[in-house]
């Protein structure tokens, strides 16, 4: 099986410190999340693995990726589209709302165009048509 590209202790860096359940969740979501950045370079014709390995920016660059996809979930990790809050009672209450950005809210790990800009794009195909008419035409 392979690894994950990031482990807890990156994304704590980034988030801070976590509860002994949101480690175990965290561990879970960082190797989905790299293995989505795996498929992702399947789909473009790259071997993450092969592609990022003995490049320090790079392997950094997987990294970052996969430990942004984790923080965006954390941040919202029940996939809540709004949430509304009530203080008080009476004529001295507060009341605000919030909605959140749809993608977090989708409860989904994922990337950036940005997080994967440092991945070549799909090879475009080798091939092409060429149109041509015979026959004699005045």
């Amino acid at each position: 099986m392979a690894e994950p590209f990031a482990n807890s202790d990156d994304v704590e860096a980034v988030w801070g410190e976590l509860t002994v359940a949101e480690t175990v969740t965290v561990d879970a979501w960082l190797l989905t999340a790299s293995n989505n950045l795996r498929l992702i370079g399947r789909k473009r014709g790259i071997d993450i693995d092969a592609f990022i390995r003995g490049d320090e920016i790079l392997e950094q660059a997987a990294k970052d990726a996969v430990v942004e996809s984790v923080r965006r979930r954390l941040s919202n990790p029940r996939a809540i589209r709004q949430r509304s809050t009530n203080q008080g009672a009476g004529p001295f209450s507060n009341t605000s709302s919030e909605t959140v950005d749809s993608s977090a809210a989708s409860g989904l790990l994922y990337f950036t165009e940005g997080e994967l800009m440092w991945l070549p794009l799909p090879r475009k195909g080798r091939f092409r048509t060429i149109h041509a008419k015979s026959g004699y035409y005045k």
